[in-house]
């Protein structure tokens, strides 16, 4: 069995996962099937409405022949390229699972840390070799896992690992703890590089030295085993990044320009520019409308991970005021939100200045606005306000929706993550757009947190850096009044 660490989960978080479950969790997987579903439902609906041209004889259905065949066709593109989307998702998925039968079939304790030496994986020989159960030990750092007096030495393991990625670095006599006492082992480290050979973590082989020279032997005749074991575990990495990074470009190239097409027609068609079109057929129209709108915005936000993933998105940075943004955004939703829910905004009466580019700044603001009109299906309250904290610029978007529960707020910034109850089963979204927002404002300088209780609701809190100058001339207003504008 495999111990894994959840996307995203901080330390202290974990959990035990196979992988015959691995496709479930996928997130490819999940656009996958996000993508294929959208498609299909469109499809319906056009052919509802060339079944309604084929029957009707009105001159404006006539005039838009053309147009519905030029959709059809557009339609068809999509179906080719969902095809290919599908493919590389299924070779992402099986890459995966011959990761993970490696490093469950691996005969000694391995361990997976991320870059701040916390466990993300963990297999059965480890947990044989810690008396632990190999889920007890993920989110927890290497550290802890060592005597008191030698955890600088994984430190000094990183760092000479990290000069020569291509190495195995060697450390004998390293104590770990054991049921309150310490036994020494045997650490190899090796650092792991996705596939511009940036590090990214650092796998972990444990070899029990109780029995010394049984295992000083063993060690050695394995020792180039494990070297060819370590470079097919980084050779399987590199595969499973350069798949991910393939899936999104591809998803997001290959469909956008069918989507555009078949966007056009539609608001063509809506517009009347073939002429009028019978009343059933115009309330098709509209929700094919909608749904390509929801699909060009999936679009989108693969686009822009995929642009995130690969270090393509740049700042063009000015003197922003944060407020006036989000006040923008605001006025964006009103029209756009359930008659029950309120939605309001709290700003100061000053400006309040950072640093920053403002299209990607309303991105963020925009993503969690949305978030909160989903996520409140029964109305209620939506409050942004704007604010500062010492130093810092703070933007909170607070709801009284249905909540996230405590052991999943991990998954709400990764990518696709998305968290799936009774209560948030039916409504829509790609999970990227928590990820896309916190991604942002880290480029920013700031970062993303968030606060929730199931069934009364969530606020996430943006913070930002407080421009320099307009930190020391709003010092003195830090207690100034601010002012409600309701919906």
């Amino acid at each position: 069995m495999i111990a894994k660490r959840s996307p995203g989960a901080g330390r202290g978080s974990g959990g035990i996962a196979g992988s015959e479950d691995a496709v479930e969790r996928h997130p490819n997987h999940k656009a996958d099937i996000t993508i294929q579903t959208r498609l299909e439902e469109m499809k319906r609906r056009l052919d509802d409405v060339w079944a309604r041209a084929s029957d009707t004889a009105a001159p404006g259905l006539t005039r838009a022949r053309p147009a519905l065949e030029t959709m059809g066709t557009a339609v068809e593109d999509l179906h080719l390229a969902a095809q290919e989307v599908a493919a590389t998702a299924r070779r992402v998925q099986t890459e995966r699972l011959r990761y993970e039968h490696l490093f469950q079939l691996a005969p000694n304790g391995y361990l997976v840390t991320d870059q701040a030496a916390v466990i993300e994986e963990a297999n059965q020989a480890a947990g044989v070799l810690l008396a632990r159960d190999p889920g007890s030990v993920v989110g927890e750092t290497l550290h802890d896992l060592l005597a008191p007096e030698q955890r600088e030495r994984v430190t000094e393991l990183e760092d000479a690992a990290r000069a020569d990625p291509r190495g195995v670095v060697v450390a004998d006599d390293v104590m770990v703890t054991v049921a309150g006492g310490a036994m020494p082992v045997s650490v190899r480290c090796r650092a792991i590089c996705d596939v511009e050979d940036r590090v990214v973590g650092y796998g972990w082989i444990l070899d029990d030295l109780g029995g010394r020279f049984e295992t000083e032997r063993r060690a050695r005749e394995s020792q180039q085993a494990d070297i060819a074991h370590f470079r097919d575990l980084a050779q399987h990495w590199e595969r499973l990044e350069s798949a991910k990074s393939h899936f999104l470009s591809l998803a997001s190239h290959e469909l956008r320009t069918p989507v555009t097409v078949l966007g056009g027609y539609l608001s063509m068609l809506d517009a009347g520019t073939f002429g009028q079109l019978p009343q059933p057929v115009e309330s098709v129209i509209a929700l094919l409308v909608a749904k390509t709108r929801e699909l060009n915005d999936l679009v989108n936000d693969m686009l822009e991970t995929a642009r995130l993933d690969d270090d393509r998105v740049g700042l063009r940075t000015q003197v922003v005021d944060i407020a006036e943004v989000v006040g923008h955004v605001v006025d964006d939703w009103r029209p756009l939100k359930r008659p029950e829910q309120r939605l309001s905004l709290v700003r100061p009466d000053e400006a309040v200045t950072v640093s920053g580019d403002p299209a990607r700044l309303r991105t963020i603001v925009t993503n969690l606005v949305g978030n909160a009109i989903k996520y409140s299906p029964d109305g209620g309250d939506i409050v942004c306000s704007v604010g500062r904290s010492g130093s810092e610029v703070v933007v909170s978007v607070a709801d009284s929706g249905v909540g996230v529960a405590p052991e999943s707020l991990s998954l709400l910034f990764t990518r696709f993550g998305r968290v799936v109850t009774p209560a948030t089963s039916r409504v829509p979204g790609t999970g990227l757009g928590l990820y896309i927002a916190r991604e942002l404002a880290r480029m920013h300088g700031g970062d993303i947190t968030v606060k929730s209780t199931v069934g009364e609701g969530s606020v996430f809190t943006v913070s930002l850096p407080l421009l320099a100058a307009a930190a020391e001339a709003g010092a003195a207003e830090a207690g100034a009044a601010e002012r409600a504008v309701p919906s």
